[in-house]
């Protein structure tokens, strides 16, 4: 498994098309905007630093979603994140 993961990433750096990669903050969703856009906009933050044939077949976008457990806050934070693997447990 670790092998796998050392040359996926490996694999993506070098054969990434993004040469110069500019800071881009990560898009949080609106608070009335739908998951599909909010997703949308997400990837396309991110191809703007990286983007390979590794991206295109083995990255996907996984949801987040943070809320502030103290009842006078009400902050809830949802954003979607990149990645290339998930580990689950076998039983």
């Amino acid at each position: 498994q670790e092998l796998a993961t050392y040359l996926l990433d490996a694999l993506h750096e070098d054969t990434n098309r993004v040469t110069k990669k500019p800071y881009v903050e990560k898009p949080e969703q609106g608070e009335n905007e739908s998951d599909d856009n909010a997703a949308t906009k997400a990837w396309a933050s991110h191809l703007k630093r990286e983007n390979s044939r590794i991206l295109e077949n083995c990255m996907g976008q996984i949801k987040s979603r943070v809320q502030c457990p103290h009842e006078s806050c009400n902050k809830v934070s949802t954003t979607f994140d990149p990645f290339m693997y998930l580990s689950v447990p076998i039983p």
